[in-house]
């Protein structure tokens, strides 16, 4: 008898499918399509969702408004997801908010206005608000009207704008903590200008302090599946290399339950608008083919809002096809102020690649931001490459196969009894009792569904059953268990092409 991987000890005593999902593996020797995700953030004073204690389901934007309080990270997230998967099951979870202090920004105008009237542009983390400044208008005059104009607009804006007086404009996130420092702001002269200035002018919030802890909320969904999860982490806490930062908590979370009797195939989702060199200490830290790492370099988008756009955008394709190719996918993201200065390289882009991170790009005609190349975090062994688990294709299409097993076969052999192959021409078998080989032929056929989805490779997987690599066998320690050892080669994404021309005489 072949000795294979154990997904289950011999001494373990309670039924059911016990599953191991190696990404990396190589050979041993001779269900459900409907994909949820989860949102983790702090709430606001206007949420009324129960933190650190309830689980709630949500059906659109609103309803995060309602839970964690508009303008809330929360709330932007699930803007950017539910625009790409507007049908996607979506649980959101509060997690206490950040002991520290909260970010703020002061921007200071001086006039009075003289001349024609004047408009100032307001930039408030990419959502643009034009306000008039009228001649003869004084600066406080004017700072009263900018407020009001902004905060109409505190819906879709992780901010509140208050008139600081002398000509000044406060800004203040709406939830404490270093996520806070992330939101950029901006103030222009659209038109006009004539006696006035903007001489106090920051690029972005900044004074927000600490992180919320997620160990409690994390515990609340551990009996509970998700194919995406979007932790809301500030850029600071996404580049930790910590395991007590929330993308390592996200992903020792994921890591405890990817095994067993239920096990919960799921993946992490980490956005980050920061530098190339920050977002590569983040994901080189994971390097974990169940995390993804997404990075727009110097987005107006919070990282949040990033990570929400590309898991709907994953789920809404992944429910479609488990290895679908989203190459090249547009997203509804802002992007960059400077869309031409902050459009990655090509070698920056190779590099990001390279290093565990999913780069936006930037359509140079359109403007319109797109994922250049959905990749887990798994990138290296130490210092040594290590992309055997490159595509997050890879990582959804080997979930979906098992997940497929996962709920087929428990159902397919309930109240039955095993025994091993009968010999040639013997079929004594009485009604409840099936031969090793029936659960052979189930998951082979099962298997064969999974190529004619297009996921699984069909000429691989001929190749492993007529070498018995794939191997289906009574545990000889236990004759109540069935172990079976799954090698699948997952069809690739179509990435690129290579084109040599040569012209001839």
């Amino acid at each position: 008898m072949p000795s294979i991987p154990l997904a289950v000890a011999p001494s373990v005593k309670t039924p059911g499918l016990y599953i191991t999902v190696n990404l990396l593996g190589a050979l041993a020797n001779a269900g459900d399509l409907t994909h949820r995700a989860l949102l983790i953030a702090p709430k606001s004073s206007a949420g009324n969702i129960t933190a650190q204690t309830e689980v709630r389901q949500v059906f659109g934007p609103d309803d995060v408004s309602i839970s964690h309080g508009p303008g809330t990270q929360a709330h932007l997230a699930a803007k950017k997801y539910f625009a790409r998967n507007p049908g996607g099951p979506v649980d959101v979870v509060a997690p206490t908010a950040s002991a520290g202090a909260v970010a703020t920004a002061t921007q200071t105008f001086t006039g009075p206005a003289s001349g024609e009237n004047s408009a100032i542009r307001f930039r408030v983390h990419g959502r643009l608000i034009d306000v008039a400044w009228n001649s003869g208008e004084a600066a406080t005059t004017f700072v009263a009207r900018a407020v009001a104009a902004i905060n109409a607009e505190g819906d879709d804006l992780a901010v509140v704008a208050s008139d600081a007086t002398l000509g000044s404009i406060l800004y203040t996130a709406k939830v404490a903590g270093l996520w806070g420092n992330d939101i950029l702001i901006n103030a222009s002269i659209l038109t006009g200008g004539t006696g006035i200035a903007i001489t106090v002018n920051p690029a972005a919030l900044t004074g927000g302090t600490l992180e919320p802890t997620f160990t409690t909320v994390l515990s609340l969904v551990a009996t509970r599946k998700y194919r995406r999860i979007v932790p809301c982490c500030s850029n600071d806490d996404a580049s930790s290399s910590s395991g007590t930062s929330g993308p390592g908590r996200v992903e020792t979370h994921i890591d405890t339950l990817e095994t067993g009797n239920e096990a919960k195939l799921q993946v992490g989702v980490i956005g980050h608008t920061g530098t190339i060199a920050n977002v590569k200490a983040g994901a080189i830290a994971k390097n974990n083919e169940a995390m993804q790492y997404v990075f727009g370099q110097t987005f107006d988008d919070l990282p949040c809002e990033i990570a929400a756009a590309e898991a709907g955008d994953a789920l809404r394709f992944v429910t479609q096809r488990a290895n679908y190719n989203r190459i090249g996918n547009r997203l509804d993201l802002l992007g960059p102020a400077d869309p031409v200065g902050e459009k990655p390289t090509g070698a920056e882009v190779e590099d990001l690649l390279a290093n565990g991170v999913t780069p936006l790009n930037i359509e140079p005609l359109t403007g319109e931001i797109f994922t250049v190349r959905p990749i887990t975090s798994h990138s290296l062994n130490g210092s040594t490459p290590d992309y055997r688990a490159f595509d997050l294709s890879d990582t959804d299409g080997m979930y979906s196969v098992v997940e497929d097993l996962q709920a087929t076969l428990p159902q397919e052999f309930a109240n039955a009894s095993i025994t091993e192959d009968l010999p040639a021409g013997v079929n004594r078998l009485p009604p409840g009792v099936v031969e090793r080989k029936d659960v052979e032929a189930f998951v082979i056929n099962r298997l064969g569904k999974q190529v004619d989805l297009g996921v699984v490779d069909a000429n691989r997987l001929e190749q492993s059953i007529s070498s018995g690599e794939l191997i289906v066998q009574i545990n000889a320690t236990d004759p109540t268990q069935v172990d079976i050892f799954l090698p699948a080669k997952i069809v690739k994404p179509l990435a690129k092409f290579g084109l040599t021309a040569s012209k001839v005489a």
